[in-house]
């Protein structure tokens, strides 16, 4: 074991194992993220820190594979700068009063089930967690585990994006971060959805042939997806991904938000964020301001909405199947021209709900309170 030989080095292997099972030390790299208080607070003195702390320096010579994986920028910086290395980029998705250490999950304490799907960022797969049998009853945990693509170039950053701001959501109806695993790729462990998603289930043979879903139950769906964008807002997060694939299905009553990889933040002076020319787009869930000049707004959100109430109606259609962007954008950008009312939905709810929802003018849609 690399870290009991490290000890035995400085003569510290006495502490081996509080280092692994309590500050959980599993790589070098974990050590960016140990403070003195935390040796402190395992019974070792100062010398001893100073001591291990300059073996590890000198064992990090050479750079650690977070470094050789992520783009960091060759710059001098300023106390005053935000640096940009991968070791900040976890760190500053812990507020400054929480332990970093509580968000690492040991990569050993994942039993990996079988494969559930593949996302734009990475394949995700169940897992069971092992967590600390401190309450022997919940001690295992059955989670999502997203991995990271290695192959996607520039998606890193934005994968420990989605990571600094998943963990910061605390809603009913938000998907929940438990922590992320510092491997080669990253993880990151997320709350299981024991039905899947609410694509999967309203395209469930069943539903097309008998046992339909009540328009009760749909209805109460949509008010959860409204609570949940509710919250977003008031963080002044968009989500931009809002699609009935990314809504989980918890159980037959409870539905919650999840897959944050496009989700950005709106600054205090702005109203919409403007997307990068590089990233792809879900064009037919998209406003026809996203479309044409790549703006994404609490508006833009509030069109997507629309179209996932329309995929719920409809039992989990493809809206403007067969068409690309620029036949889609042509069909939208006329005021007249929108997807098709589904047979289950009722006239009124399709034009003073929906159709208020694609409204042209991002200005004429409903915010999320109005909406529910």
């Amino acid at each position: 074991d690399w870290l009991l030989k490290l000890l035995k080095e400085i003569q510290l292997d006495q502490f081996y194992i509080k280092l692994r099972d309590d500050l959980q030390v599993t790589r070098l790299s974990h050590f960016d993220y140990v403070k003195p208080e935390d040796l402190e607070g395992i019974g070792m003195g100062r010398p001893a820190i100073r001591r291990l702390l300059d073996c590890v320096k000198k064992h990090q010579g050479r750079k650690s594979f977070l470094t050789k994986i992520l783009p960091v920028k060759q710059s001098v910086t300023t106390p005053q700068q935000q640096p940009t290395s991968p070791v900040m980029l976890m760190s500053s998705m812990m507020s400054s009063n929480s332990d970093a250490l509580k968000c690492l999950i040991n990569e050993k304490d994942l039993h990996f089930v079988c494969k559930l799907g593949d996302g734009s960022f990475g394949v995700v797969r169940k897992a069971i967690w092992m967590t600390s049998p401190v309450n022997k009853v919940d001690w295992l945990i059955p989670v999502a585990v997203k991995t990271l693509k290695g192959e996607m170039d520039g998606s890193m950053e934005e994968f420990m994006d989605e990571v600094r701001t998943m963990y910061s959501l605390d809603h009913p109806n938000i998907i929940h971060l438990y922590g992320v695993v510092l491997s080669n790729p990253l993880m990151m462990v997320t709350e299981l959805a024991p039905l899947g998603s609410l694509l999967t289930y309203l395209r469930h043979p069943d539903h097309h042939c008998r046992n339909l879903p009540l328009l009760t139950t749909l209805h109460s769906y949509m008010l959860q997806i409204c609570d949940g964008l509710v919250y977003l807002q008031s963080l002044h997060l968009i989500h931009r991904d809002l699609a009935a694939r990314n809504i989980f299905m918890m159980s037959l009553e409870r539905v919650k938000i999840g897959d944050f990889g496009l989700m950005r933040s709106l600054s205090s002076h702005g109203d919409h964020y403007v997307m990068s020319e590089k990233k792809k787009m879900p064009f037919a869930w998209c406003a026809p301001e996203s479309l044409k000049l790549r703006h994404f707004s609490h508006a833009s959100d509030c069109w997507m909405v629309g179209v996932v109430m329309w995929e719920i109606f409809s039992g989990g259609e493809e809206p403007w199947v067969g068409l690309n962007g620029g036949e889609i954008l042509q069909r939208i950008d006329s005021p007249n021209d929108r997807l098709v009312r589904p047979r289950r939905c009722p006239s009124r709810f399709y034009e003073h709900i929906l159709k208020k929802c694609w409204a042209c003018r991002p200005s004429d849609r409903p915010d999320f309170k109005t909406l529910k």
